[in-house]
């Protein structure tokens, strides 16, 4: 950690009216007021360079009964940030846990918030990296307030929604093989979270029933070339390569990329690569993909996988993915969880609640 400044908080009776103005008052039952602060600590980038990233921290006004941390979906705006207080990633997040008496950390991640790189989009391990410095910044901070459990290690629980339930089973893996000091992975719960890019994923997406579909992809390829090192214009065709590097900057919003791109998400690629897809043969992008899926680790911890039936942003077939890539090895520590008729961000408002509740649980609430 090397910096920590205080953005505000809420009251008990104002999480309250906060929750009620959303209609999920009931779903979040406030136990006590929060204080927002804004943490910068010190992470690197996928190549290995020192650099600085951010995260909201919410503390909740008492003793904590465990750290929490969420990771949020896919934010193109640094104005989006949970760490300035975005509704949506940071404030909303802050009061369904911080208010339940969690210490909750939101990383930013890499190229969001106070970071000045690009941001590294579907990048697995170096995701779980930057997460993971974010929560031992948030233990550091909790230890020089003298907010550390009587009881060690401290119980961790991850959680996150659509790109953020990637990072979070990223995190999970990654903190099964190194752990902590201090902290006892408890549980992880991913909503609408892909697992697998490679297949499931990229079938979805080039459906193109989302009206994200392109966005996703073009930020994908965007961000894969620049970490491995290939020729953007060998997935995308050049129109497309040049306007991907223009609009995944921070500073274009969704409806300007969408706007920007083809609505045909089989428009944006070139011949080759679009062959490849569909001959599953050899091509960069179908590598990364691969790479960055989380097929090939079988969950250590209690886990749960929230999905919809009518999300066309993370199609319910990642159901099946994680059955048969988790189910058999864990069954008894994984769950996967359908809910009817839901598409992507009513899967994250109807699995919150009742992963706020599983915490709840775990932590003797």
């Amino acid at each position: 950690m090397i910096d920590i400044e205080p953005v505000g908080g809420f009251p008990r009776l104002a999480l309250r009216a906060l929750l009620a103005s959303q209609r999920m008052r009931q779903a979040f039952p406030v136990r006590s007021g929060i204080t927002l602060w804004r943490l910068v600590y010190r992470t690197q980038t996928r190549d290995g360079r020192p650099t600085n990233a951010s995260a909201l921290l919410a503390l909740p006004r008492g003793a904590p009964r465990a750290l929490a941390s969420w990771q949020h979906g896919t934010t193109l705006l640094r104005s989006d940030a949970p760490s300035a207080k975005a509704r949506l990633n940071g404030i909303l997040p802050a009061a369904a846990f911080a208010g339940g008496g969690y210490a909750l950390v939101v990383p930013d991640y890499v190229g969001l918030g106070v970071s000045q790189e690009l941001h590294d989009y579907f990048l697995a391990d170096h995701t779980a990296l930057v997460v993971r410095d974010g929560i031992d910044a948030a233990l550091e901070v909790l230890r020089r307030r003298g907010a550390l459990l009587a009881s060690t290690p401290m119980p961790l629980l991850l959680a996150g929604f659509s790109q953020g339930g990637h990072a979070t089973l990223a995190t999970q893996r990654l903190m099964e093989r190194q752990p902590l000091d201090g902290l006892a992975l408890t549980a992880s719960a991913s909503i609408a979270g892909p697992i697998d890019l490679l297949d499931a994923g990229l079938r979805g997406a080039l459906a193109g029933q989302s009206r994200h579909s392109s966005l996703y992809l073009a930020w994908l390829a965007t961000t894969y070339a620049r970490a491995y090192n290939e020729d953007l214009t060998t997935a995308l065709g050049a129109q497309c390569a040049d306007l991907a590097q223009r609009l995944f900057d921070g500073h274009h919003g969704d409806q300007a990329v969408i706007e920007a791109l083809p609505n045909d998400p089989h428009a944006l690629f070139t011949e080759e690569c679009m062959d490849a897809f569909a001959n599953r043969s050899d091509h960069w992008i179908r590598c990364a993909l691969q790479h960055n899926s989380l097929l090939d680790w079988t969950p250590g911890t209690p886990t749960r996988l929230y999905y919809g039936t009518q999300d066309f942003d993370v199609t319910i077939e990642h159901a099946e993915c994680a059955r048969n890539a988790y189910g058999a090895a864990s069954a008894t520590s994984t769950r996967v969880i359908e809910l009817a008729d839901a598409g992507h961000f009513a899967t994250l408002f109807l699995a919150a609640p009742l992963v706020r509740h599983w915490f709840d649980e775990l932590t003797h609430g």
